[in-house]
Order: C-alpha cells, then sequence, then structure tokens
C-alpha cells in the first residue's frame, strides 16, 4: 500500500485515487497494530511514516494546486493522467465540432489519444510505429521536416489535414509543411495546431472565419495564425494578432507580430504596439495561474525589440531589451522552480 501511495506520488498521476484506495488497508492495519501494541505504537508509527512523506506530499499539493502556473486551466481528474498538459484536448473538440474527417499527420506521441477521443480521423503514423508501420513509414516521416518532401508525400498519401504541438519536435514539422507554400493553420490554442492543405474548402472556412472553436480566445488566435500562413496582407494579420492578445496574451502571437516587423513599412507600427504591450502585460490583473503565459509574453516581446530596434540603427535600446528578456527568463524559472 505505501509502495502504491509513493509510486502515485512521485509520478504525481493517480494521487487522490491512491490514497483512497490505500483507506482500507490502512485502517485495518491501524486495528491490528492497536490490538496488539497500543495506541501510543500507532500513534508513533503514524509520525514516523507522515514525517517520511512530508516533502512528497508537499509537491502532490503543490502539483494539485489550483494556483500551479505550470498547470493552467485543468482540473484535479486532468492532473491525474496529464492529458490536458500532454495531449490536445481542445484540438480534438474542435476536430470534432467541425466534424473533421479523414487521413491525418499527428505528432508522434498523439496517435493513440486521437484514435480514442475522436476515431472519425484517421492516423497517418505514430507512437506505434514498432507495432504496426513499416520502417519505409517510419523513415517518410523522418524526412517530413523539408518543405521539399513533406507536402508532396502527404498528398500521394492523400493526407490533407495535421495536428502538431508547438513544441521543438511538433515545430520540425510544421515548419516543413507550412515551408511548402501549401498549408495553412487553421486552428491554434498556443499548444497545438491544426495544418489543412491551403488549397481545400476547409482551409477557405477558415480565412473566412467559418469555423467553430472551443473558445473566443481559441478562435482569435486561431484566425490570426490563419491570416499569418496565407498569401494575407501583413497589416491584416497584425490587426487579427491585436484582437487575438486583446482577448488572451499568447506567446505565438507577438512571436508573429515580431517577424511583421521584418516588413519595412510595417515596422514602426510593429515597434510601436510592442512596446505598449510591454507596458500593459505587467499592469493587467493576473491569477498566479496566468503568471507564466504572462512572462513567457513580456519575454517574447522583449526578444522581438532587441532584434527589432537595430534594424532602425537603435543599438542601445537592444541591448536594453535584450537585458530585460533574460532578465524575465530568470524570473520564469524561479516560478517555475518555486512550484515544482
Amino acid at each position: 500500500m505505501i509502495i502504491t501511495v509513493l509510486m502515485a506520488i512521485r509520478s504525481q498521476r493517480f494521487v487522490p485515487l491512491a490514497i483512497i484506495a490505500s483507506a482500507a488497508p490502512l485502517s485495518c492495519s491501524s486495528a491490528w497494530f492497536v490490538k496488539n501494541y497500543g495506541r501510543k505504537c500507532i500513534a508513533v508509527l503514524a509520525v514516523c511514516v507522515l514525517a517520511a512523506l512530508a516533502p512528497l506530499v508537499r509537491k502532490g499539493i503543490l502539483t494539485y494546486h489550483p494556483d500551479n502556473p505550470a498547470w493552467r486551466g485543468s482540473g484535479v481528474f486532468d492532473r491525474m493522467h496529464a492529458v490536458s498538459e500532454e495531449f490536445p484536448a481542445s484540438a480534438a473538440r474542435f476536430l470534432s465540432d467541425n466534424g473533421l474527417e479523414g487521413n491525418v499527420l499527428s505528432t508522434w506521441e498523439w496517435e493513440g489519444y486521437l484514435r480514442w477521443v475522436y476515431p472519425r480521423v484517421r492516423i497517418l503514423i505514430g507512437g506505434r510505429a514498432q507495432q504496426i508501420y513499416t520502417e519505409d513509414d517510419l523513415a517518410a516521416y523522418s524526412r517530413l521536416r523539408d518543405p521539399a518532401v513533406a507536402a508532396d508525400w502527404l498528398a500521394q498519401h492523400q493526407t490533407h489535414l495535421a495536428v502538431l504541438s508547438t513544441d521543438p519536435h511538433g515545430n520540425a514539422l510544421m515548419l516543413g509543411l507550412l515551408g511548402s507554400g501549401r498549408w495553412a493553420c487553421i486552428y491554434s490554442d498556443g499548444k497545438a495546431m491544426v495544418l489543412a492543405d491551403s488549397s481545400s474548402a476547409l482551409a477557405q472556412r477558415a480565412m473566412e472565419d467559418g469555423l467553430k472553436y472551443p473558445k473566443e480566445s481559441i478562435r482569435a488566435l486561431s484566425r490570426s495564425m490563419c491570416l499569418a500562413t496565407t498569401p494575407a496582407r501583413p497589416a491584416s494579420v497584425l490587426a487579427a494578432i491585436k484582437e487575438a492578445n486583446a482577448i488572451s496574451p499568447s506567446p505565438q502571437a507577438y512571436y508573429v507580430a515580431g517577424n511583421l516587423g521584418a516588413t519595412p513599412s510595417l515596422r514602426p507600427e510593429v515597434i510601436a504596439y510592442l512596446e505598449e504591450e510591454a507596458s500593459r502585460l505587467p499592469a493587467m490583473p493576473q491569477a498566479t495561474a496566468e503568471r507564466l503565459t504572462i512572462l513567457y509574453c513580456r519575454q517574447q516581446i522583449q526578444t522581438n525589440l532587441a532584434q527589432l530596434y537595430p534594424l532602425g540603427g537603435d543599438d542601445s535600446q537592444a541591448r536594453l531589451a535584450q537585458a530585460k528578456a533574460i532578465a524575465i527568463f530568470d524570473e520564469i524559472n524561479a516560478l517555475r522552480a518555486a512550484w515544482k
């Protein structure tokens, strides 16, 4: 029983269920100790066990605390199996709400989850490669990071939809598709992105804002990412980014805004906007759980400014922005360490 509870706490999964399940055997064991050794023995044993478990219990409490910034937006049950953090729950809802189906390229680790929650899509290749896919399939998957290969290979396999993470592995696949100029983003929540063949009716619906989204903040961010990955006017993209960040600030949206600053005619407006946001975000009322996201946004803004200022010949401002970005990064690490 003790080993089971220790395993649950150490893995940060199913802790409440493990504690509840241990109640009955713990009661029986306690009764046996009281009968044979008296109440003082059980009291001493309980103190010893609690002292040994105290560090792990503290870690478990921090994991399930509603203010934990590393677990923003997920409930206790979600944290038992890390669905909200590890899998594209909102993106799967987007697929379902819009009745999307067909062959789908997904992030390697998401194959099983997507098959489970939304079996109407057929995952092209994923984490079960060693069981059901050939070595040729696995080799092709690794080549999809190449823009010259990705779009043609997926077209040959009649795959016109992709559900990818925004972590480095997902980004590599994403850049391979977007770099071909034949794919566009139709959904983004900051953690997952859904891409579609830009010539498809689905992509056209996304550009016309004709798809359903789980919430307004995701709709606005998805709209801005859709415009950013299609031949839209840069001014329109910037306007959409401003709308999205006004609803819910996103590091991804600020990253794209910084890229827009490479357009000379738009650069003064981009710099002015980023400077305004750099002043606005620290003053925003925010719950503890939102602090980490806001810090990532502020770091991205300062990183953007550090890259844009030299293009206008302002090296001193660039150095100041870079120093601010480093300071915010240190603050992010301190916050995460405090909640570990």
